[in-house]
């Protein structure tokens, strides 16, 4: 069970990084400054995702990010108590 739970959690991770790196393009596109904020604080790239994605960032994109963060939060919520042994 705990080899599943961290080949997911592996799994959303890399789709969740795959994302920012989308916004971090499109924020280096923007200027170097925004970029540079961005690549340092990861919140400040997804607040920004979805300020600007109506014209710049594609809602998917955020959508997919946004879940992905979620999906994380659960299962490293859930991996401990899921993995115990009873004791």
């Amino acid at each position: 069970m705990a080899l599943v739970l961290m080949v997911l959690i592996i799994a959303v991770a890399i789709v969740s990084f795959a994302c920012y790196v989308m916004v971090l393009i499109k924020m280096f596109g923007e200027n170097a400054k925004t970029g540079i904020i961005g690549l340092i604080c990861g919140i400040y790239a997804l607040v920004w995702g979805w300020q600007n994605q109506p014209d710049k960032v594609s809602k998917n994109v955020m959508l997919v990010w946004s879940g992905a963060i979620g999906v994380l939060i659960v299962l490293q919520v859930l991996t401990p108590m899921l993995t115990s042994s009873g004791t």
